[in-house]
């Protein structure tokens, strides 16, 4: 399964959710995070992580056509989530991207048959080299704030982006604007869950603090939770189940 997430304008806490969301990914299947930002990774500053392997060694790896040895590239954050981080410079990590989308994508494709792939895409526009990504997932997921704005750029890009992928969810950060009823109406999309407002959480998953308690009880792992059973059991739009087996305090409008 591949689950690519992006957003539109700013940064509404994509790298946060997809972290969260690899996390508290559930069991049998495995998932490994893609770093797949083109304005450049963020891990592996926010964890001390070393420069390689990253991405670029994966590109490097698919244009000589070998198949992805999947553990020579990973490096684990805390708590055991396998990464694969995009280069912090924005040109190396542009570079990389475009090799991959020149192959099809391939590497993404092998390890999306054994894992969950969590891929962040970063912000996305229409020249974007993470196009592909969104194009072939098996769920979009769009971060947005409940702004103006944000409603307003994502009705100018859902449809398109709707064309694409064969489920589309949208993700709302809890934040001053909007009901999330409002915006789904607004838009013509069920809202799939409001992250709750969890600087702690926030924190441990940017690598800036350690929990001293289970990360599963923090609000916004609870939510990531919820979603990541949700896609996982391939009902994205509507993981009110899962909220409700896990007591998890994201709002899920149907």
């Amino acid at each position: 399964m591949l689950v690519a997430i992006a957003s539109i304008k700013g940064s509404p806490g994509v790298t946060t959710l997809v972290v969260g969301l690899a996390a508290q990914w559930p069991r049998p299947r495995p998932a490994v995070v893609f770093e797949c930002d083109p304005a450049g990774g963020d891990l592996t500053a926010r964890f001390g992580l070393a420069g390689a392997p990253s991405l670029v060694d994966v590109a490097a790896e698919a244009r000589r056509g070998r198949g992805v040895d999947l553990e020579r590239h990973v490096q684990a954050l805390p708590g055991g989530v396998a990464l694969v981080p995009a280069p912090t410079a924005a040109e190396q990590a542009r570079a990389a991207l475009a090799a991959l989308d020149h192959g099809g994508w391939l590497p993404l494709r092998q390890v999306a048959s054994r894992y969950a792939v969590i891929v962040d895409c970063g912000r996305w526009d229409g020249d974007s080299p993470s196009t592909g990504l969104l194009r072939m997932a098996d769920v979009a997921l769009l971060v947005a704030r409940p702004e103006p704005a944000d409603v307003a750029r994502l009705h100018a890009r859902l449809p398109i982006i709707g064309g694409w992928s064969g489920r589309v969810g949208l993700v709302l950060r809890a934040a001053p604007g909007y009901a999330a009823a409002d915006v789904s109406e607004a838009l013509s999309v069920p809202v799939t869950v409001t992250v709750p407002d969890d600087p702690r959480g926030a924190a441990v998953l940017s690598g800036q603090a350690t929990s001293r308690r289970g990360l599963s009880r923090l609000p916004l792992l609870r939510a990531a939770g919820a979603l990541a059973i949700g896609i996982a059991n391939q009902d994205c739009q509507t993981p009110n189940a899962a909220v409700q087996r896990r007591n998890a305090p994201a709002r899920v409008v149907s």
